[in-house]
């Protein structure tokens, strides 16, 4: 599994678990966010950089 797909397969299994217990409450809200600088990376923020 590269890193690129853990991470997005990460963020839907999470949205697909919310989503079941919105659903039980009635209403509910996803927020997801993001950096730029995981695609275009920046000096000194090799931690940010995702590579699959």
């Amino acid at each position: 599994m590269t890193g690129t797909f853990a991470h997005l397969y990460g963020v839907f299994l999470v949205a697909q678990a919310a989503i079941k217990e919105f659903l039980k409450a009635g209403s509910g809200v996803i927020v997801n966010t993001a950096s730029m600088y995981g695609l275009v990376g920046s000096p000194g923020s090799a931690a940010k950089a995702i590579h699959g």
